[in-house]
């Protein structure tokens, strides 16, 4: 029959397939079935979506001069109509209070908004515009190829289209960030020669880069998995009051909120959500503000996310489709085009990860223009980032703590845990910070902490770990016994914890009168300590243990019934300062400390108390002397970068 009739049939198996593939669509948006896979981005139908033409190539000299008008390089009107007269912007249009230098808008980017009224774009209430000439639009082109490091030629030649024709963020390039003593050259990237051994380590770190950022993604996950389904959004209209336009947040808790129906298709919420935390987390692990997501869907939060197409939102600019502008910011909001197509793997060559540009565009919301470099997050160009390992650059760091300054507090307890390499017999440390129950490991080589942390200190070390006061690295031979003694010991309350730095377990606790008896000295070592520390110059096994003002001073002889307290003094009398004023009396060490630390790095012992350090300029490996003296350096964020909480306290 359907040979007979093959026009009838495949009319009727068309409507079919139609039918049922349009049943299936409802039903995804009506219950909002939306699910992705770590490994690829999937429907709930498990349809992934199709890749469209890419309508926004630059091809013609025409499309170079929109290029170059819509993303700022052209301040001149680039239409032929020389004036225009002045416009009100309807409150009613515009809820929010626009900043006409936040986005650069083309007169043919007017829209409607999604009830058929025109919005207008705020860069058009001007008195008058003066019309490009040829030379405006040479200088333009000349300008943009030197932000992108392309040949400086002033034609729109394939360089130039190629370089236009990519994926990027619709901020314009009208300004871009530099320090203060920073020219252009100095933004250049200039490959350093590297040996087989730096590019092995490089790659290990970011190898463990790469692992943190996964572990970190699991475990947001985990969290939204075990909260109860609640409704997020915001009220349907989605009117803002209105709010700051000045560069950057004032705050240093900051909401955020994934906006209800307006999220990606093709991606599950679970998923989304933990990929914003993340994006978030990329600058709150070097800056003091931190981000938590808003659940109170009566409220605004300070930051709206949605996924849209088009015409959106009130917005005053439009996507594009496919390619061209992917994400802008508008005030603190920020924008998707829902047309691209998203992942959350962390390495994906062939789709726009997401975390990257979340990442970016709250650059931009923390008040970051773009940079010229392509190792720079805030990199217009989207596509040259894709990598599981990328990161905020030394430049993004800087420039992000110029406009929020560093961060503070004080720490538990401040360490090298040095170790001995079981393969090579080499003696290896890393640098540690412990605050309460997390932990930072600092890399002195780069200047900063590992990328990922914080991390809960139960993650790599034992769960008894946390909250600890104080640490202590012993090692030394022992010629009474004949032995080489390497003990790695945490201190918390009355108990002492012997750590195996191998196997990274606990091998044996317990209390701290136990494993340094008082015999019969008429002082002890108290509990509670604030710090610890072994002078390794001495022949003696000399262990200084602080707490309060006093400083206890222990002869560590390992199976010897001799070994025992020496001497209690006050800090100031055992280790003076060297001018008075180095006491610093706004927060001085003569009446306790946080830890003394003893940095292989820098090779000097300081003293750490709240944000103030002490270094002792007696204190050396290489010298004889075993004195002491101590000047006040000023704060330990001058001398250690970047350690941040990151997370909101609940």
């Amino acid at each position: 029959m359907c040979v007979r009739r093959s026009t009838y049939c495949s009319l009727l198996l068309q409507t079919i397939f139609i039918g049922i593939y349009s049943s299936t669509l409802f039903a995804e948006l009506l219950h909002g079935e939306k699910s992705a896979s770590l490994t690829g981005v999937t429907s709930s139908s498990g349809v992934s979506p199709s890749t469209p033409l890419n309508k926004n190539t630059v091809k013609t000299t025409d499309e170079c001069k929109k290029y170059l008008c819509k993303y700022g390089y052209l301040t001149c009107s680039c239409h032929q109509s020389t004036k225009r007269r002045k416009r009100q912007l309807p409150e009613e249009i515009f809820p929010i209070e626009y900043n006409p230098n936040s986005l650069s808008t083309t007169p043919d980017m007017a829209a409607a908004d999604e009830t058929g009224r025109q919005l207008t774009s705020p860069s058009l209430a001007h008195e008058e515009q003066i019309p490009c000439t040829d030379s405006d639009f040479v200088i333009a082109l000349k300008k943009f190829q030197k932000n992108y490091q392309l040949p400086v030629s002033g034609l729109c030649d394939s360089n130039t289209t190629r370089q236009m024709s990519q994926k990027r963020c619709g901020q314009p390039d009208t300004v871009i960030d530099k320090l203060e003593g920073e020219d252009d050259d100095s933004l250049k990237q200039v490959r350093k020669k590297r040996s087989l051994s730096d590019m092995i380590e490089e790659a290990a770190r970011l190898e463990e880069a790469k692992k943190r950022r996964k572990q970190l993604f699991q475990q947001y996950m985990d969290e939204i998995k075990e909260e109860k389904a609640r409704p997020l959004g915001v009220p349907k209209n989605h009117k803002r009051t209105k709010r700051s336009t000045s560069k950057g947040l004032k705050k240093k808790r900051v909401s955020w909120r994934l906006m209800v129906n307006h999220e990606y298709l093709y991606i599950s919420g679970e998923e989304q959500r933990s990929i914003m935390r993340m994006a978030f987390r990329y600058w709150s692990e070097v800056i003091p503000v931190c981000f938590y997501e808003h659940k109170d869907s009566n409220s605004e939060a300070d930051i709206e996310i949605g996924f849209v197409e088009g015409v959106h939102l009130n917005c005053y600019r439009q996507f594009d489709g496919y390619g061209g502008e992917i994400a802008h910011k508008v005030d603190d909001d920020l924008h998707f085009d829902s047309s691209e197509q998203y992942t959350v793997e962390l390495d994906s060559s062939t789709r726009l990860s997401l975390l990257l540009v979340a990442a970016h565009e709250i650059g931009h919301v923390l008040g970051l223009n773009h940079s010229t470099q392509v190792d720079s997050l805030m990199h217009a160009i989207y596509h040259e980032l894709l990598d599981g390992t990328f990161q905020l650059s030394d430049h993004d760091r800087r420039q992000i703590t110029s406009l929020y300054g560093p961060c503070n507090g004080s720490f538990n307890s401040v360490f090298d845990f040095v170790r001995t390499d079981l393969r090579t017999n080499r003696r290896m440390f890393n640098s540690y910070f412990f605050r309460e129950d997390h932990v930072w490991k600092y890399q002195n080589n780069l200047e900063r902490t590992t990328i990922g942390d914080p991390i809960r200190i139960d993650t790599n070390w034992d769960r008894s770990l946390k909250n600890i006061d104080t640490f202590l690295h012993y090692y030394k031979y022992n010629t009474s016994t004949s032995r080489f003694y390497d003990e790695h010991l945490f201190f918390k309350g009355s108990s002492y914890y012997l750590y195996n730095a191998h196997t990274h377990v606990v091998e044996q606790s317990g209390r701290i009168s136990q494993k340094y008896p008082s015999y019969n000295s008429t002082f002890s070592i108290p509990s509670n300590l604030d710090a610890a520390f072994f002078d390794f110059r001495r022949r003696v096994s000399l262990i200084y243990f602080f707490k309060g003002r006093k400083v206890y001073s222990y002869n560590y002889q390992p199976g010897s019934s001799h070994q025992c307290c020496t001497s209690v003094q006050n800090i100031v009398d055992l280790f003076p300062p060297a001018t008075p004023d180095d006491l610093h009396s706004e927060n001085s060490y003569e009446t306790g400390i946080d830890t003394a630390y003893y940095s292989n790095s820098k090779r000097n012992l300081y003293f750490i108390k709240g944000d103030d350090v002490w270094v002792d300029e007696l204190f050396s490996s290489n010298s004889n002397s075993h004195g002491h003296r101590m000047k006040y350096v000023g704060k330990w964020y001058n001398l250690w970068f970047y350690i941040c909480d990151a997370d909101c306290p609940a």
